[in-house]
């Protein structure tokens, strides 16, 4: 009797160690890799985003026409900047519907993201940005993937 307890307390021991432990560790793991990372986004008349490119390190070769916008992206220490959609096309913005009816749906090509250079100015990156009239939301990434 003793030995079928242990052999069972054993066997859920294994399980953990080796089925869902390594399932936290890979959901953690993700999570790190992308807890300094924003998506926002951008309305079209205040960025221009180069059209063969889908990730930017450097903000000078992106057209910034809000002179705010401009300001506060400079403020705030990004790594990149890179489309959240690279491979959403314009064209997908109008659909038909069942009914016949054509309907407008967001261009997903103005969200980004933004990857932080440090973790901890999230918060304060999110107060700045979304200050900014060009923005239309800016949120912590991680967030919306858990």
């Amino acid at each position: 009797m003793q030995f079928k307890i242990i052999h069972k307390v054993i066997g859920i021991s294994l399980f953990i160690q080796f089925v869902i432990n390594p399932y936290f560790m890979t959901v953690n793991a993700q999570i790190n890799e992308i807890d300094d990372e924003l998506l926002i986004y951008i309305l079209p008349d205040s960025l221009d985003f180069p059209k063969n490119e889908t990730e930017i390190l450097d903000l000078k070769k992106i057209k910034i026409t809000s002179k705010s916008l401009d300001k506060a992206l400079k403020k705030v220490e990004l790594k990149l900047i890179k489309k959240a959609f690279p491979n959403f096309s314009e064209a997908d913005t109008s659909v038909i519907n069942d009914d016949g009816e054509k309907v407008k749906l967001p261009n997903m090509s103005r969200i980004f993201i933004l990857k932080l250079k440090k973790k901890n100015d999230i918060q304060e990156v999110i107060e700045v940005l979304s200050k900014e009239r060009s923005v239309l939301f800016i949120e912590n990434r991680w967030m919306r993937n858990l």
